[in-house]
């Protein structure tokens, strides 16, 4: 019998360290005997596992590790016996979990994350064939670094990687995951097999389960450099053309089998193909948004496929019988009633600048013929401008100024030129009427945005394929039908023809909701086709894709820097005929 017992053995595992892909080559025991590995095994877990602070996370070869009390619970159960070897040899469960955890991007997650490149590693080292030495450190982290990824890889799975009030950070949330999971494992290791159990636990929503469908197929079709960021135009027209062309050539959207016409009009016919895949303003010109998709990588794809899956995550498991669905990105509204989709309409969102946010509510009433009061920083940004140009502008856009007192001050009283963002003692109210530009109806509910949903002046908003265009508040096109919808438990008392009278009359009404509706203000890049048999990716217009996969993927961008994603090029901002701009630079 021989092996070595390093002082301090346990003291270099379990601390606060950094993370990394390798493990510590110091401090390490080592037995060439078979029948000293297991109570070897034994020692060294009940010793560390012992330390752990369950209140804490922990650390094994310098991974940090999340579920402290579930390992904790699961090797005193067992008497403190390795849970994924025996004698030395790794179980077939642990080489089918594993197989899992190296492919964790199938549930829009990170291996490394779950301990899956150093996992490799230690199971690599754990025994020495050469010397015929079984390394006992190796086997004990690594029996740790599974238990961990399992109890890890189900909670993420099942409720995501963040909280649910913010997109900034990471959180590790188990008491919302409603299972024996302790259970779970021990019937998971004993059966050698995984995937049912993380495919039962993850949530099963139609849209989180095409999503997933989407990138597994996604991923074995592409490899990660299967195309490349598109270059500036700025710097080299030519170059950046012909990269446009490859990219949808690799793609298929280019018909290279076509000789008819100019390259620049087969090129535009191939934009139009890749617009509608991705439902795009269908106008063969190479827009802001147009580009932003064509310069997306597979591996932008991919994280963006996640990133969708770790928001459905965050849902809850169902919304009720009826309530009413925003997905910004979309620019679309539903209502939903029993699992059916009774109305859908289109919609405008904020614009960039002034972004519509995510909520949840319900609307409790409606108002007809609504007064719109100017929120103070559009006031000072928009109105007070416009009136210091043009002191006819109130006229024109049917404005009343009101006083501290809510009175109704003239125009001509007010020397305007005085005016400015810190000395505004004045508000903006526009009139009612079909010129206000919250449209005949609006619809309340309750939120700390101070956002509403309401009708519309500017109806031509509706027939461009992006709307994001307001300061905030959503633009209803069928704002009509919503109402009949939220008066329907209504009958008797207000009839959907009485409702229709009172909509031609111009005079303010506020209409109570019998039955409030629950309205979701979302926001997913991956939506639903027409049929709903497969997933559309779109545009992040909002840039919060690219928030999200800056946290998420932070490590791996570290580590891999070119795979980290943009926004999109600058030069994007104006649409281009694709057409005009190669026949000048010719």
């Amino acid at each position: 019998m021989k092996y070595l017992l390093p002082l301090l053995a346990s003291s270099t595992l379990l601390g606060w360290y950094g993370c990394t892909s390798s493990p510590d080559a110091a401090n390490q025991i080592v037995a060439d005997d078979p029948v000293d590995v297991q109570p070897l095994l034994v020692n060294w877990i009940t010793e560390n596992v012992n330390a752990i602070d369950t209140s804490k996370t922990f650390v094994v070869a310098k991974d940090t590790c999340f579920a402290s009390r579930w390992t904790k619970e699961v090797y005193a159960a067992e008497k403190f016996s390795p849970r994924w070897s025996d004698q030395g040899k790794f179980s077939a469960a642990a080489d089918s979990f594993l197989f899992v955890l190296r492919n964790a991007e199938d549930w829009g997650l990170i291996p490394e994350d779950y301990h899956a490149p150093l996992l490799d590693s230690l199971v690599h080292t754990a025994y020495d064939s050469t010397k015929e030495q079984f390394n006992i450190t190796h086997l004990a982290q690594a029996d740790l670094l599974l238990t961990d990824a399992y109890f890890t890889f189900a909670v993420h799975v099942a409720t995501g990687r963040l909280p649910h009030d913010s997109s900034d950070v990471r959180e590790w949330h188990p008491q919302k995951l409603d299972t024996n999971i302790v259970a779970l494992f021990a019937a998971d290791v004993k059966a050698k097999s995984f995937r049912k159990t993380f495919d039962a636990l993850e949530p099963q929503k139609l849209e989180y389960q095409l999503v997933k469908k989407m990138l597994y197929q996604f991923r074995r079709q592409w490899k990660d450099d299967a195309w490349k960021r598109i270059p500036s135009i700025e710097k080299d027209t030519n170059a950046f053309y012909e990269a446009v062309k490859q990219r949808l050539i690799v793609t298929g959207e280019y018909d290279t089998t076509l000789r008819e016409g100019s390259d620049s009009l087969r090129l535009s016919a191939a934009i139009k193909v890749f617009q509608k895949k991705l439902a795009l303003e269908i106008d063969g010109k190479l827009g802001k948004n147009t580009l932003k998709a064509l310069n997306m990588t597979v591996v932008d794809r991919k994280r963006q496929m996640a990133i969708n899956m770790e928001r459905w995550r965050l849902e809850p498991a169902s919304y009720g019988n009826r309530y009413l669905f925003v997905n910004i990105p979309a620019f679309t509204m539903k209502v939903i009633e029993a699992d059916t989709l009774v109305m859908q309409s289109r919609i405008v969102v904020g614009a960039v600048k002034t972004q519509t946010p995510e909520l949840t509510s319900r609307i409790t009433d409606m108002t007809l013929y609504p007064y719109w009061t100017v929120p103070y920083s559009i006031a000072w940004k928009e109105i007070l401008p416009a009136v210091q140009r043009d002191t006819n502008y109130l006229h024109k856009k049917h404005f009343e100024v009101i006083g501290r007192n809510g009175e109704v001050i003239p125009p001509s009283q007010i020397n305007w030129k005085k005016l400015s963002k810190n000395n505004l003692p004045y508000k903006f109210r526009q009139n009612i009427g079909e010129d206000n530009s919250l449209g005949v109806l609006k619809f309340n509910f309750a939120n700390r945005f101070g956002v509403y949903m309401h009708d519309t002046n500017s109806k031509g908003y509706f027939s461009r394929d992006s709307r994001a265009l307001s300061h905030g508040c959503m633009r209803l096109e069928k704002f009509k039908d919503l109402a009949h919808f939220l008066i329907r438990e209504d009958s008797t008392r207000l009839p959907a023809d009485t409702f229709d009278i009172w909509l031609g009359q111009q005079q303010q009404r506020k209409i109570g909701v019998r039955k409030p509706l629950t309205l979701y203000v979302r926001y997913f890049t991956c939506k639903l086709n027409e049929d709903s048999t497969a997933i559309v990716p779109m545009n992040d217009v909002y840039d919060r894709d690219l928030r999200l996969m800056n946290t998420l993927y932070a490590k791996v961008n570290r580590d891999h820097p070119e795979l980290a994603p943009v926004v999109s090029p600058a030069n994007a901002d104006k649409p281009k005929a694709v057409a005009t701009e190669q026949k000048k630079k010719k």
